[in-house]
């Protein structure tokens, strides 16, 4: 059982528009090893500006953010399986330029036939 409330929404959403992303690009499920990227941009709350807390450096952790995007791509058939992913970078930014949501990038690891898979939610 998952702690937020907000992670079966946000699941469903990252899985929608992976599909929706994978079918545009006629995108095959990824074997192999896999780097997964993504930055998260939250919503910086009225009260605190961003003199006071440049970074969101409160919950949602970072850790748990990821697992529902590996676990949202794996559902729509981007992967096998999130234990594909050998390589990780993640950021959490304060949306105070852009839409709240995430830029999630896919890539394959291997030598020859590069994929590469990028989209904003």
């Amino acid at each position: 059982m998952e702690a937020s409330k907000y992670l079966p929404a946000w699941r469903k959403a990252v899985t929608e528009f992976a599909i929706y992303a994978a079918t545009e690009h006629s995108w095959e499920p990824l074997q192999g090893p896999v780097s997964l990227e993504v930055v998260f941009y939250l919503e910086r709350p009225a009260t605190i500006k961003p003199e006071k807390r440049p970074y969101p450096i409160v919950p949602p952790d970072i850790d748990k953010l990821v697992r529902g995007v590996a676990d949202a791509l794996s559902d729509a058939g981007v992967w096998g399986d999130d234990s594909q992913v050998v390589k990780l970078v993640a950021f959490k930014r304060y949306a105070d330029f852009q839409n709240t949501g995430a830029f999630i990038s896919v890539e394959t690891l291997h030598e020859k036939n590069t994929e590469k898979l990028g989209f904003n939610l």
